[in-house]
């Protein structure tokens, strides 16, 4: 290994990925023309206008659902690129390289995206109107928090996989007080400017652990050629 690639190892990421969507779920849900024209509309759709299936994650129905979607993606994002992309901070077993990693939170991103509008689109027949990025916040975090379990339990390191597990414990319990509830736990303006749609934010867990499972699952690693354990 020459200087330059060695010094290239250590050099941070910038987490480009999450902050251009953050970027860009803030500028469309800012703007009432491009929120209206990207929002998801089950009539729209049904004319032609898929496009809305994609776009309506990256709006929002008011700023506190705005602040609170984005500063969960920003925060579950930076983590997981820094995780994914930092081999300084990563165990072998789910280090990847640069440019695979990347594919990893693009995949991420753009599963969710898909299961979450599935999820919407056809077992939320009564929801007429969606906007939001919860649902890809739900899979970065499943995502991230699998991560750590996985380095975890390969290094045997008993105390970040208790903190790990007990997250994935909350996940659930969350998921499961929305479903039950018709409530969130953060946002005060869902009730009164939107409807809460719990299937979007399972969507996103599934989303979240189907990708784990194909980046850092046994077979992804050794797709990856990551040894499981040194």
């Amino acid at each position: 290994m020459d200087r330059r690639q060695a010094s290239a190892n250590y050099l941070p990421h910038l987490p480009l990925i999450t902050l251009s969507c953050a970027a860009a779920a803030s500028i469309i849900s800012l703007v009432p023309a491009l929120a209206s024209w990207a929002e998801y509309s089950r009539s729209a759709v049904a004319a032609g206008q898929w496009w809305r299936l994609a776009t309506c994650h990256f709006t929002h129905w008011s700023p506190e659902h705005l602040f609170w979607d984005c500063a969960s993606f920003s925060g579950l994002g930076i983590l997981c690129e820094c995780c994914l992309f930092d081999s300084r901070r990563t165990p072998a077993t789910c280090r990847l390289s640069w440019r695979r990693g990347t594919w990893v939170i693009i995949a991420g991103i753009a599963v969710s995206i898909c299961l979450v509008a599935a999820g919407v689109h056809f077992f939320a027949p009564g929801i007429e109107t969606y906007r939001g990025l919860s649902g890809t916040c739900v899979a970065l975090f499943a995502l991230v928090d699998g991560i750590y379990i996985l380095r975890a339990s390969t290094q045997q390191d008993t105390m970040t996989l208790g903190a790990a597990l007990t997250c994935a414990g909350a996940l659930g319990a969350k998921l499961a007080f929305e479903a039950s509830t018709q409530q969130t736990l953060f946002d005060s303006t869902a009730g009164r400017l939107y409807v809460l749609v719990p299937i979007a934010h399972i969507a996103g867990a599934a989303a979240g652990i189907i990708v784990l499972w194909l980046a850092c699952g046994k077979r992804g690693l050794e797709r990856q050629n990551i040894s499981l354990a040194k």
